[in-house]
């Protein structure tokens, strides 16, 4: 009796730590930590190292412009975008790591072999169980997003936006209007008749289109300017997500550009909207970095403020 109890008790053991649908076996493959900056869709993630490969928790990826879907019965997790702006997890101590206080090649994690099936876009992805969560790898999330992979600082990431708005414009039925006094964000600049291309209905921009501004002035010996938006329109008005882009250069060695993933309500910025800075002055003050933060009827709520610096883990520093 003694003798059976202690078999109950150690099958009890096993099952409380062996992870959720894995196996007793262990994968060969184990997970370690790495100085890769990994950003979804502009945002920090955690990742790790498989077999020299980028890897994210699957079930992060809800807080990133995604829906994870477990189905119990099936015992399948199924992964697809809803174009919802990405919103990090991560906390500010979080992400304000150096590259040079990160210990590579650390051994964080067993990795379990699992009998739940995972999907991205409906197709079957190879994932790995870890203490009862899901890793995928980055590139995978390819068949929604550009794979950028910046080598000289280290930063992997996915463009979701970029690429379904590329995908959407592509495919859409384009005509061409004119917006009439449109706002240039170069300051001094006034409203001035644009060209759009893109779906169009009554006569004004409906649908996915791309206004382009270029006036071909050159304002000094080295002095150019231009703009471009690429997103949705409803009724002749931004109404959607879109993304901004701007350079102007007033001279050799001064230049400034933008991109920002915007959204928009009714022509009004609305929603979690990110802008990016470059600037490349003779003055060291100039800001370098990026301003995020949720909008409401065109006014930025409590921002966030990013400082670029490559010595950080993914390429910046919160304010």
């Amino acid at each position: 009796m003694k003798k059976a109890l202690c078999v109950i008790l150690l099958l009890i053991m096993l099952l409380t730590i062996i992870p959720l649908g894995a196996s007793a076996a262990l994968a060969k493959e184990k997970v370690l930590s790495t100085d890769i900056g990994c950003l979804v869709n502009m945002q920090p993630i955690y990742s790790f190292n498989v077999n020299n490969e980028t890897y994210v928790v699957a079930e992060d990826l809800r807080s990133y412009g995604f829906d994870v879907v477990w189905e119990a019965k099936a015992r399948t997790l199924s992964i697809t975008s809803n174009n919802i702006p990405a919103q990090t997890i991560l906390s500010k101590e979080q992400i304000n790591i150096l590259k040079t206080d990160i210990k590579t090649g650390v051994k964080l994690f067993d990795v379990y072999k699992t009998n739940i099936k995972t999907y991205i876009a409906g197709s079957e992805v190879v994932a790995y169980n870890i203490n009862g969560y899901t890793l995928i790898k980055l590139a995978d999330l390819s068949v929604y997003g550009y794979l950028e992979w910046d080598k000289d600082n280290k930063i992997a990431s996915i463009n979701v936006l970029q690429k379904s708005l590329d995908e959407a414009y592509e495919k859409a039925e384009k005509s061409e209007v004119i917006i009439k006094d449109y706002p240039l964000s170069l300051y001094g600049c006034l409203p001035t008749d644009v060209t759009y291309i893109g779906e169009v209905a009554g006569g004004v921009p409906n649908g996915i289109g791309k206004i382009h501004y270029d006036p071909g002035v050159v304002y000094d010996a080295a002095g150019a300017h231009w703009e471009s938006y690429l997103g949705y329109f409803r009724d002749g008005k931004k109404d959607g997500r879109g993304i901004y882009r701007m350079y102007d250069r007033l001279g050799a060695n001064r230049a400034n550009s933008q991109y920002g993933e915007e959204n928009y309500s009714n022509g009004l910025r609305d929603g979690y909207n990110i802008t990016c800075f470059y600037s490349t002055l003779w003055s060291q003050t100039v800001f370098r970095g990026r301003k995020e933060g949720l909008y409401l009827d065109d006014k930025l709520n409590s921002p966030i403020v990013l400082h670029f610096d490559a010595s950080f883990k993914f390429g910046f520093e919160i304010e």
